[in-house]
């Protein structure tokens, strides 16, 4: 137990000191990160019918597409920058990793669950472990995490070095 609380300690120095938490706000990096996605190759659609009331977006890595629900084209909100924040992460997950099935960006545990444990609050990580399992809840959480963690251009260097 010590060594896991000194192992978290650790990772939580060396995470904090590259993140600073972002959360939902309006960010100018997002539009240039929307550029550098589309650029790559990623196909990003704005409302497809398919966008519901509890959809905010959505990324098909088996097209390599993007789904950014506003509900309305002519507000974007901070909602709105973090969804591509977190819909970008799951195209990182997915180009860093390649194959049809998303995987967490990072391979270390350690920076995993320090990511979290920082960045997902309580009732979005209790959300996700009762209606998702496995792999599919590992990524939703990282992407989570990473949308509260990182900034759009933070992410889009990211891309950039890694796509």
């Amino acid at each position: 137990m010590a060594l896991k609380c000194l192992m978290t300690f650790v990772a939580v120095g060396l995470l904090s000191a590259a993140t600073t938490p972002v959360t939902a706000r309006r960010q100018p990096g997002t539009i240039p990160l929307l550029t550098t996605m589309e650029n790559k190759g990623v196909l990003v659609r704005y409302d497809p019918p398919q966008c519901t009331s509890d959809i905010r977006g959505q990324y098909l890595p088996h097209r390599v597409e993007i789904w950014l629900c506003t509900g309305n084209a002519q507000r974007k909100s901070p909602d709105d920058h973090n969804t591509v924040r977190h819909e970008a992460w799951h195209y990182l997950q997915h180009c860093r990793h390649g194959g049809p099935r998303l995987k967490t960006f990072y391979t270390s545990k350690t920076v995993f669950a320090t990511l979290v444990t920082d960045h997902v609050p309580e009732s979005t990580y209790r959300y996700y472990a009762k209606t998702l399992s496995g792999r599919r809840r590992l990524v939703e959480l990282e992407a989570t995490a990473a949308a509260n963690a990182y900034t759009s251009a933070q992410i889009d260097q990211l891309i950039k070095r890694y796509c």
